[in-house]
């Protein structure tokens, strides 16, 4: 089992943005830990469109 926790720290913000994953590291190998980068992007891109809708 792998833990991946991947901290955005927005600039100008006391806020921190946390994705975490998990995963069997066993199946896929190393490619495990590329993939979760790729993965964490999105999610916090998706953060940053809820961010701008507040009011």
């Amino acid at each position: 089992m792998a833990i991946r926790l991947i901290c955005w720290f927005p600039p100008n913000s006391a806020t921190v943005v946390i994705a975490l994953f998990s995963g069997d590291k066993k199946k896929i190998g190393d490619a495990w830990y590329g993939s979760v980068a790729s993965r964490a992007d999105p999610l916090i891109d998706q953060w940053k469109r809820e961010k701008e809708q507040e009011p």
